[in-house]
């Protein structure tokens, strides 16, 4: 499995796949698929794998989440699981290509639209978010928070999603000025992203608010190059893992308390579909941005 992975790695340097699916694919791998194998091949061996043994993952996966996994999500990991297959097969590891796997049909009502804020929720949850940004107990925590909290506000600004956001860097990013009818001083943002990072593999450049959000890691960061990521590791000028900002949020939700009052199964995405909802509803008053209470957001 970690060879397979490894392939990917060297797909996405090719750039025949985004980093994005490379990260996804290593949660899969690791976190289900490989103790998967582990608990039901004999020995750990891979000459033990038989057409059949991947047949049961699906209850597996059910039994190891309280039936909370959708049928979709098992259905994209039996995917991964015959890729690797398939190239234990094409390099003589396994005498076939494709496993016996859970017959699992989808229907299009089946498939569950990510939940979102309702703008009272949001309020809720940006004004606990800050509370859990300022309780950090050392000075790595602090640093982690104050990134942490801003790369949310920059998802519920931007329009950008969360894996494109992660793989920014200053390069591509520029901090404009601009003042209001009323005098005060507003910092858009303009945001650069190569085709690269998309996932849509389209280049595409941004102009929002959320500037301040920006500067505000700026402000604590060691590494600012343009060909720095934003998103680092204190330390090091090394971006930041999908596993740490997963990390995180399993944090922040326990924080701000939002899934266990709202009932909504919240992700970095629900941000995302937040600032989207904010963008189409400018009148209603939490939901007005830039000049004169007007929506400010362009893509190009």
């Amino acid at each position: 499995c970690e060879e397979w992975l490894k392939y990917k790695e060297e797909q996405f340097e090719a750039n025949r796949i985004k980093w994005s699916r490379v990260e996804t694919l290593r949660g899969q791998v690791r976190k289900w698929i490989v103790p998967y194998f582990n608990s039901v091949v004999p020995n750990r061996k891979v000459s033990n794998i038989n057409r059949n043994t991947a047949v049961e993952y699906g209850m597996y996966r059910r039994q190891r989440t309280n039936n909370k996994v959708e049928d979709v999500t098992i259905r994209n990991e039996y995917t991964t699981l015959n890729a690797i297959i398939k190239y234990a097969g094409r390099n003589d590891y396994l005498p076939f290509e494709r496993i016996n796997i859970e017959d699992i049909t989808i229907r299009g009502d089946e498939i569950k639209r990510r939940d979102s804020f309702a703008p009272e929720e949001y309020r809720l949850f940006y004004q606990r978010l800050g509370k859990w940004a300022k309780e950090s107990v050392d000075a790595h925590e602090e640093y982690m928070r104050t990134v942490l909290y801003n790369y949310c506000l920059l998802l519920a600004n931007t329009l950008t999603r969360p894996g494109e956001l992660r793989q920014i860097k200053w390069g591509m990013t520029k901090v404009i000025k601009v003042k209001t009818d009323d005098g005060k001083t507003e910092h858009l943002l303009r945001l650069h992203l190569p085709a690269k990072i998309t996932k849509n593999n389209r280049e595409r450049t941004v102009e929002t608010r959320g500037g301040h959000y920006l500067n505000r890691i700026k402000e604590i960061s060691e590494f600012t190059k343009d060909d720095d990521f934003v998103f680092v590791n204190r330390l090091t000028n090394k971006n930041l893992t999908k596993s740490t900002f997963d990390k995180y949020w399993r944090q922040i939700r326990e924080a701000t308390n939002i899934e266990r009052q709202t009932g909504k199964a919240l992700t970095y995405y629900a941000l995302r579909h937040w600032c989207i909802t904010a963008r189409r509803d400018v009148t209603h008053p939490t939901l007005r941005s830039g000049k004169n209470g007007r929506n400010f957001c362009q893509i190009y």
